[in-house]
């Protein structure tokens, strides 16, 4: 599921720098600087999303197993 997400954030940035060099805004440079910061931040997100879905997931799946031992 990460591996999706990571994988659309990559496709969207590479869909926004293709845009943005077509377009031909002057400060080329501050934008991608800009939209690789918001993609980290959402990379970052998305990962720790991520891992409270584990930790959710892992939990319940202990509990579970430890009923049947129990």
């Amino acid at each position: 599921m990460a591996t999706k997400k990571a994988f659309v954030l990559v496709f969207l940035m590479v869909l926004v720098f293709s845009a943005n060099s077509v377009l031909g805004e002057e400060s080329t440079i501050e934008h991608a600087m800009d939209s690789a910061s918001n993609a980290a931040s959402a990379a970052k997100n998305a990962a720790s999303d991520a891992v409270d879905d584990v930790k959710e997931t892992t939990s319940s799946w202990t509990g579970w197993l430890k009923d049947k031992f129990d």
